[in-house]
């Protein structure tokens, strides 16, 4: 029995930006698309709001077409008459909600130059807010990842095969690797799209922020400094790119939450006290992997 394709995190700006098919082996091996970021992706995981449905099939043949709209675009979800499971959700859904896919990655050709990318949902479900906050942060947190990986290979000057062992030797997993040596051979101006891709990432970690800014209260209980401790470490590594993350950075980036100067420095103290951070230079500080 194969083992099933990992669902890769992709926010809708790369998804919708991808326009690679890729088949590794014979006729009957899988088909992956391509990201600009390298990630070789046969079936996805989304998190987003779901703001249209339609069921746009012809008499008895359905065919339903829905959109989940995370901060940086939307997925376009299509599912056909065979999958029963999402005419009942799709039937069933109140819009707008927050929702969770997974499925199949798909491109379309028309052959008129368009491309079109679209998920064929194998599984779907109904989450809350907070699955919501923690989608678009690790999404973030694994495409900075995959940008400096491309970045690495960019600046490497190195052939296809040379540049999948370099990647596995700072420590990229194979599969990207070989994702990362098409795309840069296939995508043009990849560095300035890198450059765009990457402030897109940092504006939707912001949407989180601004959301939870009414929700947090001036004096937080006990369990709220708990979660405020992971918050900073997890807005010191978005801010990171490449050489640390900014004092000053972290600062309005917290204020928002209304977490104060005094308790961004006790909370900080604490995770270099747990070897979580360090700050190799005077307001700049660095989380450890």
């Amino acid at each position: 029995m194969l083992d099933r394709e990992i669902a890769w995190r992709i926010f809708a700006s790369e998804f919708n930006n991808t326009n690679i098919i890729h088949t590794a082996g014979g006729e009957q091996a899988p088909h992956y698309i391509i990201t600009p970021t390298g990630a070789r992706c046969n079936r996805l995981f989304a998190v987003g709001v779901i703001t249209e449905v339609e069921n746009i099939g012809h008499e008895n043949n359905e065919l339903w077409r829905a959109r989940i709209a995370d901060p940086t675009g939307a997925f376009t979800i299509y599912a056909g008459q065979y999958q029963t499971f999402s005419s009942v959700f799709f039937t069933g859904i109140k819009i707008p909600s927050f929702v969770a896919v997974v499925g199949k990655a798909r491109i379309y050709e028309p052959g008129d130059g368009r491309i079109y990318t679209s998920i064929r949902p194998e599984e779907l479900n109904v989450v809350d807010e907070y699955s919501r906050d923690q989608w678009i942060l690790e999404t973030a947190k694994s495409t900075l990842k995959r940008i400096d990986a491309v970045r690495l290979a960019l600046n490497s000057n190195l052939h296809e095969g040379e540049i999948i062992e370099h990647l596995q030797s700072n420590n990229i997993q194979k599969e990207l690797a070989i994702g990362i040596s098409i795309a840069i051979t296939q995508y043009n101006e990849l560095e300035q799209y890198l450059s765009e891709l990457e402030q897109v990432v940092y504006d939707a970690v912001r949407t989180v922020l601004v959301e939870k800014e009414d929700n947090v209260a001036a004096e937080p209980k006990q369990e709220e400094i708990i979660d405020s401790k992971e918050y900073v470490a997890n807005i010191m590594e978005m801010l990171d790119t490449g050489k640390g993350a900014q004092y000053s950075d972290i600062v309005d980036a917290v204020r928002k939450v209304n977490i104060t100067t005094k308790q961004l420095e006790s909370i900080i103290k604490e995770l270099m006290s747990e070897g979580r951070c360090y700050e190799p230079k005077i307001g700049v500080l660095r989380t450890v992997h």
